[in-house]
């Protein structure tokens, strides 16, 4: 179950939090929490009724090469990706190291525009209509996650894992899903315009009226995906390696 304590310090704020998180010493700890609640009822929502989180940070151990301070203030901004990037694993070969647990947790409707979820457990989490754009979820994991109607515009989810995902109706335009699995996810009208894709895994996935225009597939391996698409020609059930 979430450690209360940490409910209390996300509700101070996202500058509030970060600077907790960078000093270390704890591991964040929202499993199963219903977040958005408690926004909801501390009467801290944004005024578009948002979980209001742009730029927060929940894992500073994957980006040990940026100044403590400097680097809250370059989320508080998430302008640009870093320059340095790691290097691109398969998820298969995902290395388990998990800094923080929001499995289960609610965060539909958050603004998590340029936060930092990289290695973090998002197993089973609510995340609808919530606001992803240039966020870094590399190594994430997003099992089961129901992400209907998100925008991930330009974010990094490379070797993320979003096997089972439900991803209906959301935008990752120009996203990079590198690596990732997308084993029986669902992007069923889904927007990947521009989306890099190469060696993601997409078994059994679905990507029924997806907009795939410009997206790279180059060693991607499909196994019975569902690529057919009114955006253009793509086999239906289509067998074998991209």
């Amino acid at each position: 179950m979430a450690n209360p304590q940490h409910i209390e310090w996300l509700l101070e704020g996202v500058g509030s939090w970060n600077d907790r998180v960078l000093e270390g010493g704890f591991t964040p700890d929202f499993e199963n929490a219903d977040i958005y609640e408690e926004f909801r009822k501390a009467g801290k929502l944004d005024r578009e009724g948002m979980v209001p989180l742009g730029g927060i940070i929940m894992n500073s151990h994957a980006i040990p090469f940026i100044a403590t301070r400097a680097i809250a203030e370059f989320y508080r901004e998430f302008v640009h990706a870093l320059d340095e990037k790691p290097r691109y694993y398969n998820s298969n070969d995902l290395p388990q190291l998990v800094t923080a647990n929001l499995s289960g947790s609610r965060l539909c409707r958050a603004n998590l525009a340029g936060a930092n979820l990289s290695y973090i457990d998002l197993t089973g989490v609510d995340l609808v209509e919530a606001n992803l754009a240039r966020a870094n979820l590399e190594f994430s994991f997003l099992m089961k996650a129901d992400v209907a109607f998100a925008n991930f515009l330009k974010a990094s989810l490379a070797s993320a894992n979003l096997s089972h995902a439900y991803l209906y109706g959301s935008c990752f335009e120009g996203s990079d899903l590198r690596g990732s699995n997308l084993t029986e996810a669902n992007f069923g009208r889904a927007n990947l315009l521009s989306a890099n894709l190469h060696g993601a895994t997409v078994d059994n996935a679905n990507f029924d009226e997806a907009n795939l225009k410009d997206a790279n597939l180059g060693g991607t391996m499909f196994w019975r995906a569902d690529i057919f698409s009114k955006y253009g020609p793509s086999p239906k059930q289509y067998e074998g390696n991209g």
